[in-house]
């Protein structure tokens, strides 16, 4: 049985969804980031979407912190045919190098992300329901 397949979005399609992102956290700033990321989504043709999970929503709310147009940083980023403001915008990067002040509290709140995904999972759950349930006296020593 073939898995899904997985969708890697190019710069051009990073841009529009935290495009769209922004401004639906302007005008809902009470919506949480799944409802965001499944909104900014709807831009993209239905077969370039993605699920909204753990790490869709972790990138969002890191772009949205830092307020800035996504840069290529892996191997499995496509890159689309660059512009002339892109590559204006590509070589003030390598002249000044941006100052990451907030880089700790996106770190600590991926890491959150990241450790909330995991404590959701069934078995997990499950694990820790059943070590909780047992008493001291039922542990080995």
């Amino acid at each position: 049985m073939p898995g899904k397949l997985r969708i890697f979005w190019t710069t051009e399609e990073k841009n529009v969804v935290l495009a769209a992102a922004r401004t639906l956290r302007e005008r809902q700033p009470r919506s949480t980031l799944k409802q965001v990321g499944t909104r900014a989504q709807a831009t993209l043709p239905k077969q370039r979407r993605r699920p909204v999970n753990n790490k869709l929503t972790s990138w969002l709310s890191t772009a949205l912190k830092s307020g800035s147009p996504i840069a290529t940083r892996g191997s499995r980023a496509k890159v689309a045919k660059p512009t002339s403001a892109t590559a204006s915008r590509a070589k003030a990067g390598k002249a000044a190098p941006a100052a990451q002040p907030n880089m700790l509290q996106t770190l600590i709140e991926q890491g959150a992300a990241i450790l909330s995904g995991i404590l959701r999972h069934p078995s997990v759950r499950d694990a820790l329901g059943s070590t909780l349930r047992r008493g001291p006296a039922s542990r080995k020593r």
